[in-house]
């Protein structure tokens, strides 16, 4: 009797049980395949964040052991910058009373004006050209740390050679540049002499016009009239790099070198990089000239309204230049600054991954 229930019930029910069926095996269908699907996605996820999170690892490793390298690198700064500006040469000469003080103290003038310059230019372009560089081997390194039993995408000779276009930088570059500055604070400097006195405000106005004429003079007409709307910064790079070193490819050329070089010249040229380093030059000389305006307070006691000859401005000039090198174990707070520039440091960031990824996929 029960059986018979049974069958008429189903019977009767047919359509409704094949229902329920077929949404009940579809609802659990769909319930492991929803699970399956997560599961994936959580592992993606997280393999993803793994990833990331190597790659955050590796970058401020590889920007610590940058930072090291610049503050070493700064001694040679300071090294070149003493020789080819000799000011201790000329004070010395100076407490001689010599018969021709007065062109050794105008020589002095140009040669404390210059300092000012080139110290300031010199530590930015050091700075962005090395972590430039630095995130690019990083980049393409971090990719061998991953690929164990693998032959190394960088090899050591080439990663030494690379890391050797640096020296340019801080040695031929910097006299190279001492040249133009030096040029350019001689024409715009002439028509003040020794007795000659600047308010805080002129002094300041001076050195900005100096800074935009040394770009300026780096620039043909035609470049000269664009970077005066868009500021550009790449001839700046002739002083950073030497042209020799990203000739085109010959046959003794290593394929992994001239692409280093090809990645390094296509950021420098970039617009992104040319702006980031047109406002870490502005900032350091703000922060230059915060110590500038200190010891011109010192000196004149009235800071807003007071003057100073020339000849007191130009004690003034030396000291600043040689308070931004500091010494080889602790970095002046101009340093500092730069080296924790934080748009500089995401620019960096953002160089090394794009270099670890492309390098993942090749």
């Amino acid at each position: 009797m029960v059986f018979r229930s049974l069958y008429l019930f189903s019977k009767r029910h047919k359509w409704k049980l094949v229902t329920v069926s077929v949404v009940f095996t579809g609802g659990y269908a769909g319930y492991r395949y929803l699970k399956s699907w997560w599961e994936q996605y959580r592992d993606g996820e997280t393999t993803a964040q793994l990833e990331s999170l190597r790659i955050l690892q590796s970058f401020e490793a590889n920007m610590n052991t940058c930072n090291d390298m610049i503050i070493s690198l700064l001694q040679e700064v300071r090294n070149t910058v003493s020789e080819q500006l000799n000011s201790k040469r000329i004070t010395s000469s100076l407490k001689s009373k010599p018969d021709n003080k007065v062109e050794l103290w105008n020589e002095l003038k140009v040669v404390s004006f210059t300092q000012y310059l080139v110290v300031g230019y010199a530590c930015c372009m050091l700075v962005v050209f090395l972590k430039v560089q630095m995130s690019i081997l990083g980049g393409k390194m971090s990719c061998d740390s991953q690929k164990e039993g693998a032959d190394p995408m960088i090899s050591e000779d080439t990663e030494k050679k690379f890391l050797g276009i640096v020296r340019y930088n801080v040695n031929e570059g910097i006299k190279r540049f001492i040249e133009v500055a030096k040029e350019v604070v001689v024409s715009e400097t002439t028509r003040y002499s020794l007795k000659h006195s600047l308010t805080y405000a002129e002094l300041s106005g001076l050195l900005s016009t100096l800074q935009r004429q040394l770009v300026m003079s780096s620039l043909t007409t035609a470049e000269s009239a664009r970077a005066e709307s868009e500021e550009d910064m790449s001839k700046l790079i002739a002083f950073m790099i030497d042209s020799k070193s990203v000739k085109l490819q010959d046959a003794n050329t290593e394929p992994q070198y001239q692409q280093l070089l090809d990645i390094t010249m296509d950021t420098l040229e970039s617009m992104e990089c040319q702006s980031i380093l047109r406002r870490t030059i502005d900032g350091c000389f703000s922060q230059l000239g915060s110590v500038m305006a200190n010891g011109f307070l010192s000196a004149s006691q009235s800071l807003p309204s007071a003057s100073l000859p020339v000849a007191k401005i130009i004690p003034l000039l030396s000291d600043t230049s040689q308070s931004v090198l500091g010494n080889n174990v602790t970095p002046s707070h101009v340093v500092q600054e730069l080296l924790s520039h934080g748009e500089l440091h995401a620019f960096a960031f953002n160089i090394f991954e794009a270099v670890a990824s492309s390098s993942n996929l090749q």
